[in-house]
């Protein structure tokens, strides 16, 4: 008797680690906010579930400029589960647009510094919004693991922000015309914290801004830190098919990574600034950088 209640007990105990099967929620709304079906729903939904799931973008174009925004850095409901964001080919549009006195909609310079009060430079008429904030503020976010693929992304703020330890891959995407354009102006468009690594495959960037005036090294009066993509004691930064066309920057490097190892393969790189890196073994591997528009 007692080797059979073993058994059974076994056999529960199977039963019920057995493996999460992966939810799927789908956007189909095309306001952020909508609930049910808005992206900052799905992605409530992904957080609330356990297991690796999938959020699909299953309508053509949805918007960012309305979704709720969390702390002070100007980014969206944060991505606290494993998930993958399958676009279909669909669009993210942050819909970013400021007008200066003469009716110029997103001229150059840096409207969040020039916009309030009575005195203001820039009027807005839509002040965009970023994609993704993946893993915990704050915490540890090892084993949290998000992919973007087929989805494109235009007139954001930002892509977005990679927290401790977590992971992100974008693959198989477009991103177009993001401007750092919240806060002063010199965000980066991807940042990556401690530990945290970014893999871009098979992807497109075109012009990406990043208006503010450049901040230097007080040890190194050069050498500007400003980054369009960007890790600071991250993990590992993967570029492998990637180009990236027109990147406008005051002085900034296109990409600024320390920590991690950095492998840069069959990419090509369009007027867009340089890399600096820092403390960490890089492999660039059949690409190359050109001084004009292809």
């Amino acid at each position: 008797t007692l080797q059979c209640l073993f058994g059974f007990t076994s056999l529960a105990l199977l039963f019920l680690t057995g493996p999460v099967t992966a939810a799927t929620f789908s956007v189909t709304e095309q306001s952020c906010v909508a609930s049910p079906g808005g992206y900052q729903w799905a992605i409530e939904q992904a957080n609330n579930s356990p297991g690796h799931d999938i959020i699909s973008i299953d309508i053509p174009e949805f918007q960012m400029n309305n979704c709720d925004i969390y702390g002070s850095d100007d980014l969206p409901i944060a991505i606290t589960e494993s998930v993958d964001i399958v676009g279909n080919g669909n669009t993210a549009n942050g819909y970013v647009r400021y007008i200066d006195r003469n009716g110029n909609i997103n001229p150059d310079g840096c409207p969040a510094t020039a916009s309030d009060g009575p005195s203001a430079t820039f009027t807005w008429a839509s002040r965009g919004g970023s994609l993704i904030d993946v893993g915990v503020r704050g915490a540890d976010s090892s084993g949290i693991e998000v992919s973007i693929s087929g989805l494109n992304m235009k007139d954001l703020t930002r892509v977005g922000h990679i927290r401790r330890n977590a992971k992100l891959t974008i693959e198989d995407a477009s991103i177009d015309n993001i401007q750092s354009v919240s806060l002063n102006c010199n965000t980066a468009i991807i940042r990556a914290e401690e530990g945290a690594d970014l893999t871009i495959r098979n992807t497109e960037f075109y012009k990406l801004t990043l208006p503010a005036e450049p901040f230097f090294s007080p040890s190194s009066p050069i050498i500007p830190i400003n980054g369009i993509i960007e890790g600071y004691d991250a993990g590992e930064l993967t570029m492998d098919r990637v180009t990236v066309i027109d990147s406008i920057g005051a002085e900034a490097a296109l990409v600024i990574w320390s920590g991690g190892a950095v492998k840069i393969v069959s990419s090509r790189f369009f007027l867009s600034s340089g890399f600096i890196f820092d403390d960490n073994s890089v492999d660039f591997v059949n690409s190359m950088f050109h001084n004009f528009l292809p």
